[in-house]
């Protein structure tokens, strides 16, 4: 494949955007058991381990980000959650503890970041196979998989009612007493278009006769292989340095 708009003697750019990609198709292929353990590692360690684990679990999802070349979605996040991390940390000036606030927005911007990665990575239908597997009951994992399955679809939706919005001369910006207005307008349909949309599922679930059967069969086989226990392996030690880290550093600071 030849590009002839750039130089028709040089290969084509998405030859070389595959160089990227590598990294990522070599995690999508674990087993989405490994993909789980560092996902709770990743979210431990935010949550516990403190600035360690907040830097860690930031840096661990730019990386991924990175491989995948998503770093405009997750731009796009950080915009979305600007607003509301801006207010937790002026409520928590407010009462008098701003470094307080600073650290929650910034475990709810890592969280939000974690998330959005690791989606990218995993495949709902490995990752229902995966907590079948952990005996976790197949209605909870339908629900956790089908609910994060549904948020991509919310957003594109209430990107698409935004855009026809503003084209329609609706204000969306400005003073926020503007935007009350603008966005009552736009989650009307967004409600009605989520509440079809779980209508439809719920009809084709029936039609399908889904949740007759008392036990259901896997439609693959998960195999565990040497790269998936040392990716497991690099997981526990991932926790383990936040760990240590964050018991180390007073000591050090002190």
């Amino acid at each position: 494949m030849w590009n002839i708009r750039d130089n028709w003697l040089h290969p084509a750019r998405p030859q070389r955007r595959a160089r990227y990609v590598i990294g990522v198709r070599a995690l999508r292929v674990l087993d989405p058991r490994v993909l789980l353990l560092w996902l709770a590692c990743v979210i431990v360690g935010v949550l516990v381990c403190g600035d360690i684990g907040l830097g860690a679990g930031l840096g661990t999802a730019f990386l991924l980000l990175t491989l995948d070349r998503a770093l405009y979605p997750w731009l796009r996040l950080l915009r979305t959650l600007a607003p509301l991390a801006i207010l937790i940390v002026l409520l928590d000036l407010l009462a008098g503890s701003p470094y307080a606030g600073i650290r929650t927005a910034a475990r709810l911007v890592t969280l939000a970041s974690v998330g959005q990665a690791f989606g990218r990575i995993a495949d709902g239908e490995r990752l229902l196979a995966g907590l079948t597997a952990l005996h976790v009951p197949f209605s909870v994992s339908f629900v956790l998989i089908g609910g994060a399955r549904a948020v991509p679809q919310v957003r594109d939706d209430l990107g698409a009612l935004r855009d026809a919005a503003r084209l329609r001369g609706i204000a969306l910006d400005g003073p926020p007493w503007r935007q009350f207005g603008g966005w009552r307008r736009v989650l009307v349909p967004l409600l009605v278009a989520t509440i079809r949309r779980g209508m439809q599922l719920g009809e084709a679930m029936e039609a399908r006769a889904f949740g007759a059967a008392t036990r259901r069969t896997p439609r693959g086989a998960l195999a565990w292989s040497p790269a998936d226990s040392l990716a497991a392996l690099a997981a526990v030690l991932y926790l383990a340095g936040c760990v240590a880290g964050s018991l180390a550093l007073p000591r050090l600071a002190g």
